[in-house]
């Protein structure tokens, strides 16, 4: 009876412990709550996060996040909306509010798609809070019936647009979301929802670092995946299901046909056989064709293989048009046979001056104009 009242009152200091961490966030949430700024921000501030955490109206929200992508006039307020998403993303993993976490996700995606926004002094605020939401080891109370699958994806699509947009200004931005992405895979305590938010962010990355980082862990990987089917199949399937439709494509240029499945079990272990599949069924054709296209239009002298067809066609019918430099000099010979030039002659008497024109002097005849100068000696260039 001691052990169970001891172990009742840890239980109830815990809880307590947990509940003051939760208030002294939410505390610290509500600091952020909109000052030092004029009315009209205020009022903005107020309005937008508040359509966007407590409201239900698809309308509104749909007009709060547009509003936040484009208007012009945020410089002002991105210090107040960072920190709100920041300490709103801390609080609601904490108290597992999907839909909350959801919105503030939409949140960064809005403001990074502003042009008229720089993001790059907030960027150090902005990527710990949705790693944590692509790698983060619960974000719901129930894994099983909400959709944290597509939470995850949107914050690697953010996290994707964050790397291209800042990776030529913010230092290495890209090698440290990828190394810290790593370390889910070399951590074997990490969840399989951990590892599917870091594969996401990969693939979303680009082909080049899914074949650097994401291939090379294949095997392992598959180990996981088949001991997840085993006792929750929906949820390794779906791994599954991202692994080949990202890595099929990469893989195709690296095995030639025939595709084995042997051969594939041993390079990329249990998910050989899917990939094998896919391959063979769905990738190989398109492959033949892409690659008899792009061996024929290097023929046609096309330097540029992703130009439609249309355009790739235009461009070999202008190649194969004659020039106007080449057309011209046939036409110029006969231009020059019917300019005719008067000259004087004995034989023939001259006829009689017209009443209005002045008589030419004697011992000379009607002056032709001078040519204009042949077309083959203008220059393209010369026209404006």
């Amino acid at each position: 009876n001691r052990s169970s009242d001891l172990d009742g009152r840890a239980e109830a200091k815990k809880g307590e412990k947990q509940k003051k961490e939760d208030e002294l966030l939410e505390e610290k949430f509500k600091e952020y709550v909109a000052h030092e700024m004029s009315a009209e921000q205020q009022l903005y501030y107020r309005e937008i996060t508040g359509a966007c955490l407590g409201s239900a109206d698809a309308r509104k929200i749909n007009e709060a996040l547009q509003s936040l992508s484009l208007d012009p006039g945020l410089n002002q307020l991105l210090p107040r909306f960072t920190e709100f998403v920041s300490e709103g993303i801390k609080l609601n993993i904490v108290q597992k509010k999907m839909s909350s976490l959801v919105a503030l996700v939409k949140m960064v995606k809005a403001l990074l798609s502003n042009k008229n926004l720089n993001l790059e002094k907030y960027i150090h605020k902005l990527l710990p809070a949705i790693l944590s939401v692509v790698v983060g080891k619960q974000l719901c109370a129930r894994p099983d019936q909400e959709n944290h699958w597509s939470l995850r994806e949107v914050g690697a699509q953010v996290l994707a647009q964050i790397c291209k947009s800042f990776g030529a200004t913010t230092a290495a931005v890209q090698s440290r979301v990828t190394k810290l992405l790593s370390q889910v895979f070399s951590d074997d305590s990490s969840s399989l929802p951990q590892r599917y938010g870091a594969m996401v962010t990969l693939c979303e990355l680009g082909t080049d670092v899914c074949k650097n980082i994401l291939l090379p862990q294949l095997k392992h990987e598959g180990e996981i995946v088949r001991k997840a089917i085993e006792t929750d199949k929906a949820t390794g399937e779906k791994v599954q299901q991202l692994l080949v439709q990202h890595l099929g494509p990469i893989v195709v240029t690296l095995q030639s046909p025939p595709d084995v499945v042997d051969v594939y079990r041993r390079d990329y272990g249990f998910l050989g056989t899917a990939l094998c599949e896919h391959v063979s069924t769905k990738l190989r054709a398109s492959h033949a064709k892409a690659q008899q296209r792009i061996q024929l239009q290097k023929k046609a002298g096309i330097r540029n293989w992703q130009t439609p067809l249309g355009e790739q066609v235009k461009q070999i019918q202008e190649k194969q048009k004659p020039t106007p430099t080449q057309q011209q000099p046939k036409a110029q010979p006969q231009q020059q046979s019917r300019t005719i030039t008067p000259q004087p002659s004995t034989n023939q008497k001259p006829l009689p001056p017209m009443p209005s024109a002045p008589k030419p002097a004697a011992g000379t005849g009607s002056t032709a104009a001078k040519p204009s100068a042949p077309l083959s000696t203008i220059n393209l260039s010369d026209i404006t």
